[in-house]
């Protein structure tokens, strides 16, 4: 075999071979039937070889076969700019993989730059834009772009349009089917096939069986605390979003820098477990750093915070500093991790501002325990409308994802106050969903994200109210959930579609539009952490601290063990090293999954919601302890009068002419 500039590509990493700075040389001195590799070296760079029909005939009298990738022109072929037509992915067009690549099976390469060619040829990998998991379900669209196929002119050269051969340092998925086309190409080329498994730049940390060291819990509990500290947060102690899902053709991801804040609330008590745990003061000082960050210095400081007191938005929280759209779930999961931080670290100078937050979402939370996902500002607030009108309007919301921890914050709340409103409209809430669970909820883009999210509540309720009729309640949501463990994650579930906001694409044409689930039907074996598993797991853990049953202990231990498996692990990428990320297949057991998901996709990794809530329940489960035991009884309850107070008054407010807010993608 013989590789002319390898450049960056990866087979020389995986195959014998021998290097040649040129492809006249490499002919010339090759031997006759030889495989030659033209390989693009400096892949997405736009300079590429230009390969004459004089060299491929001097090829072809040698019965050379020639392999060509990226190349601005080969013979009569010539190749365009390269070009990266968004939600792109590769896709099997012929039938002369056999039944390793069967036709329509897609093939995910990161960020792929490809060059348009100037004739018609008959590809055998296609670029388009499809909806799927792993099978394009509904074909190849009108719009394609060939990726592999034999040239026309000459049977003894396959043509490459993009850089096939940067599989591995791309971080190309599933490896499996990259492996098996790799493989395919090599025997095409006269080689035997010689690829076996690579090691992955990033990957699991554990095989799905192999055995685990003890207090491995803790040590991946203290593996994502480090790169947390390393990589998200920043100087001025304001905690980043994480990384978005593209994948460079480094196989480096893009960091969203974004601070937000639910995230920075999530990931406190991370860092205060570090000074519980450890006594390392660099966690608590970080941890009052970030708290400052959130709620400011001195009240009126924080980008995060609105802190306008005749405002109806007033004590909460935004997405992004820029983006004044107030999730009621966001909000009571930031409050959640302040309070389990402050009680870690042993600090009271935030309570009222915490406090503040939790009574700005119970009061505009209905009288039937639901409460609008998220108001914006000021859109939702024109014609006279105040924070009282969603007080006071009939909401009803059938929705875990935006609900379900907003009623767990309520019983934290009630917890920490005394408070009755706020264990009120948790179980009017509660109740009233589970009559409607699990087939007329609404489901946001997976069913299996609005059966988990109900797991902490549920397991709250039995704490505070440990009833035979909250326990059944609780049965019934595990119910629910327990089919679709698997290996200790949860794989995501497609409900009714008539019941849901954001369903798999139902047309190649909708693919990558909206938000969406990481499957495309039900039996696709992926896990979602963003959404699912991750809240599964604080769930499972509560449900057998608040009722010892065993199969909820075994549940959690089995998921336990599943996340530690998972964990990613890199040397090559220290930045993702020690995270989950977003996606991942329990049959192929790497990072997959379909990105249809516009903005946050299968390989995303987000802080809050994934990177806080996971280890932060292996802290639980290292003190033994539940989330809502954590809470001092009534630690608010001296400073709830005066805030109630001051929350109760309805300041003069008047909107006529409301802005039009964006959307965030991912806001969801």
């Amino acid at each position: 075999m013989i590789i002319v500039t390898p450049g960056h590509s990866d087979l020389p990493r995986l195959v014998a071979c021998q290097w040649f700075s040129s492809l006249e040389e490499a002919i010339r001195t090759g031997k006759n039937g030889e495989a030659i590799f033209c390989v693009g070296g400096e892949y997405p760079v736009a300079s590429g070889s230009i390969i004459t029909d004089k060299l491929l005939k001097q090829a072809q009298k040698k019965k050379q076969k020639l392999y060509v990738e990226y190349a601005e022109a080969c013979g009569r072929l010539e190749f365009g700019v390269p070009v990266q037509p968004p939600y792109s992915r590769f896709v099997v067009a012929s039938k002369a993989f056999g039944r390793t690549l069967p036709p329509m099976r897609i093939l995910m390469a990161h960020s792929c730059w490809a060059r348009p060619v100037n004739a018609e040829v008959a590809p055998l990998i296609a670029m388009a834009r499809v909806a799927g998991y792993r099978k394009a379900v509904f074909g190849l669209p009108q719009e394609t772009q060939p990726i592999l196929f034999v040239h026309p002119d000459y049977p003894n050269v396959l043509v490459a349009t993009s850089g096939l051969s940067h599989f591995v340092r791309g971080r190309f998925a599933p490896e499996a089917d990259w492996l098996a086309l790799w493989n395919w190409i090599l025997k095409w080329m006269g080689e035997k096939p010689a690829i076996k498994r690579w090691q992955s730049d990033v990957a699991p940390s554990f095989k799905a069986d192999e055995k685990l060291p003890e207090d491995s819990g803790m040590t991946a509990f203290n593996r994502n605390h480090d790169w947390l500290r390393k990589y998200m947060v920043s100087s001025m102690n304001a905690v980043y979003e994480g990384f978005t899902s593209g994948i460079d053709a480094d196989g480096c991801q893009r960091m969203g820098t974004h601070a937000r804040g639910d995230c920075t609330g999530e990931v406190l008590p991370v860092f205060a477990y570090g000074w519980k745990h450890e006594r390392n003061p660099r966690d608590r000082q970080l941890t009052i750093g970030i708290l400052n960050n959130l709620f400011g210095h001195t009240f009126n400081d924080s980008n995060l915070l609105n802190d306008d007191k005749t405002n109806p938005c007033y004590g909460m929280l935004r997405f992004y500093d820029n983006l004044e759209a107030y999730y009621g779930d966001d909000n009571l999961r930031s409050a959640m991790g302040c309070m389990l931080a402050t009680e870690w670290i042993d600090e009271t100078s935030y309570d009222a501002r915490i406090l503040r937050c939790l009574l700005s979402v119970l009061r505009t939370t209905g009288p039937l325990g639901f409460r609008e996902t998220a108001p914006r500002f000021p859109s939702d607030f024109a014609d006279g409308r105040n924070w009282d009108y969603f007080r006071d309007k009939p909401t009803v919301n059938l929705r875990a994802h935006s609900q379900g921890w907003m009623w767990a914050g309520f019983i934290m709340a009630w917890r920490a106050t005394g408070h009755a409103p706020f264990l009120e409209k948790a179980k009017l809430g509660i109740k009233a969903y589970m009559k409607k669970f699990p087939n007329e909820v609404t489901w946001t883009n997976g069913l299996a994200q609005e059966i988990a999210r109900m797991l902490l509540p549920l397991a709250m309720l039995v704490e505070v109210e440990d009833t035979r009729a909250n326990r059944a309640l609780l049965e019934k949501c595990f119910k629910q959930l327990e089919p679709q463990l698997d290996h200790g994650g949860v794989r995501e579930l497609l409900g009714a579609r008539e019941h849901a906001m954001y369903p798999a694409p139902d047309s190649n044409e909708r693919y990558g539009v909206t938000e969406a689930p990481l499957i495309q039907e039900n039996g696709d074996p992926c896990c979602d952490l963003l959404y699912t598993t991750n809240y599964a797991f604080a769930g499972l853990h509560e449900a057998a601290m608040a009722t010892g049953k065993a199969k909820y202990v075994a549940a959690a231990d089995k998921m336990a063990e599943f996340l530690v498996r998972i964990q990613s692990s890199s040397t090559v990428h220290p930045e993702l090293d020690g995270l989950w990320f977003r996606g991942f297949d329990t049959e192929l057991w790497e990072y997959y999954g379909s990105s249809a998901d516009t903005g946050w996709s299968a390989w995303c990794v987000e802080t809050g919601w994934t990177n806080s809530w996971i280890p932060l329940t292996f802290a639980l489960r290292n003190e033994k302890r539940s989330m809502l035991s954590c809470i001092t009884p009534n630690r608010f309850a001296s400073i709830l009068p005066a805030l109630l107070e001051e929350m109760s008054v309805v300041h003069p407010f008047q909107l006529t002419n409301p802005h039009p807010q964006f959307k965030a993608p991912g806001a969801e």
